[in-house]
């Protein structure tokens, strides 16, 4: 006499279910076990260099600060050649660090009261672009607009006069930036850019006395030729 069916249960199917994953997880790990611990290694490999790099730029950062405080007690003091030589220091080894971008700055002031304008120009140029000091860009791109003026190179002396009047902290120094880009245009020959300026001058800072008389001073060059 045949025994009736037994019907599977539902607990019983959900055993057969899980049994099942987890047969068919440990043949994916077997089949996978080389990739998996290759993609491990490369993840603990990566994790170690991120910390020995953020080491290695924390222990950069304080180098760095250490010898821009050196220098500035050597400027303070007035020897500039010892400033020199730990600001070169500071330029070569950490050049890519905040400390560092300031150094060159520094080094750059220094070259420019020795006459060498070339030796500053891309240090000056440096943080014009990488630095992070607001004072300090604005400063440097005033630097580099008289360097190149000197040097005869009016367009790139209006181009860094452009970022000084951009970069300018407060509105005396954007207007005073401004005069001196008018005299720029207007010893380059660009007497219509010459003239926008002074119109905005005139409807930005009409109450400034000081600027009101380089307008007037303006005005009277660009009659003049």
């Amino acid at each position: 006499m045949l025994k009736p069916k037994r019907k599977t249960t539902r607990e019983e199917i959900k055993k057969d279910s899980f049994v099942e994953t987890v047969f068919n997880f440990r043949v994916l790990l077997k089949e996978n076990s080389q990739i998996l611990i290759r993609s491990v290694s490369v993840v603990g490999a990566l994790i170690v260099i991120i910390i020995l790099f953020s080491r290695i730029n924390e222990y950069n950062k304080n180098e760095a600060e250490l010898l821009l405080t050196k220098s500035s007690l050597y400027r303070d003091n007035g020897d500039s050649q010892n400033a020199k030589i730990y600001l070169q220091e500071l330029v070569d080894e950490y050049g890519s660090t905040e400390s560092g971008r300031i150094g060159g700055y520094n080094l750059a002031q220094i070259y420019i009261t020795e006459q060498r304008f070339d030796e500053a120009l891309p240090l000056l140029e440096k943080y014009s672009s990488k630095g992070n000091n607001l004072f300090l860009i604005a400063s440097s791109n005033l630097s580099l607009s008289s360097i190149f003026s000197k040097k005869g190179e009016l367009a790139k002396a209006i181009k860094f006069q452009e970022k000084a009047v951009k970069t300018a902290h407060s509105n005396n120094s954007r207007a005073e930036n401004m005069v001196k880009l008018a005299y720029l245009h207007l010893k380059n020959g660009n007497i219509d850019q010459t003239n926008n300026i002074i119109n905005d001058l005139k409807k930005d800072f009409s109450e400034n006395i000081r600027i009101s008389q380089k307008i007037d001073e303006l005005f009277g060059q660009i009659m003049s030729q």
